[in-house]
């Protein structure tokens, strides 16, 4: 009597049974269709982000070094246009010029030096507690012994783990008055 009942019940709920494997099946096979478009998607969207990103720090670099070149040529002018300058108007521009690079915070150090035949060499730092910065600096200017009418030296050092972007504008001004600006980043 008991299994009797068993196969009534079983052929009563079959249907059901059918129905609950094949929504079993859909749902599997469903999914495995699904998600190689999710991982493509979710791939596709990681590479933006990461386009995206590169892009965004490819931009700060240039700005940075914009603003670096910015101040470069804005000393590079007064130097050029100098020749009717009295020597303290030449200088007060050239350090008023250095401490508005300094204020940018991409340029972190820089220097004017004024070396007047005959005299003692004039070399103001905007970093005045940096003294490695000064004796490399003062080291530099030694080891230049002739400049005919102007240098640009732009290199790249790497120091600690940081890659500084050294700018050195030399100019021998009418007089044999040299002067010499720096600025890095």
């Amino acid at each position: 009597m008991q299994t009797s009942i068993f196969w009534t019940r079983l052929k009563k709920h079959q249907q059901y049974l059918y129905i609950s494997m094949l929504l079993i099946a859909v749902f599997f096979i469903g999914s495995s269709l699904i998600t190689p478009k999710i991982t493509s998607v979710t791939e596709d969207l990681i590479q933006d982000i990461i386009q995206g990103n590169l892009k965004s720090k490819e931009n700060i670099v240039a700005f940075e070094f914009n603003q670096l070149n910015n101040s470069f040529k804005n000393s590079q002018k007064i130097l050029q246009n100098s020749q009717n300058n009295s020597f303290e108007f030449l200088k007060e521009k050239l350090l008023f010029t250095s401490d508005l690079a300094i204020e940018n915070h991409s340029i972190y150090n820089s220097f004017v030096s004024i070396d007047i035949p005959k005299r003692i060499r004039e070399t103001h730092f905007s970093n005045k507690e940096d003294s490695l910065y000064q004796k490399e600096i003062h080291t530099f200017l030694k080891n230049i012994h002739f400049v005919e009418d102007e240098v640009v030296i732009d290199t790249i050092i790497t120091k600690a783990n940081n890659v500084i972007n050294r700018k050195i504008y030399i100019k021998k001004l009418s007089n044999n008055t040299v002067v010499y600006t720096e600025l890095r980043c």
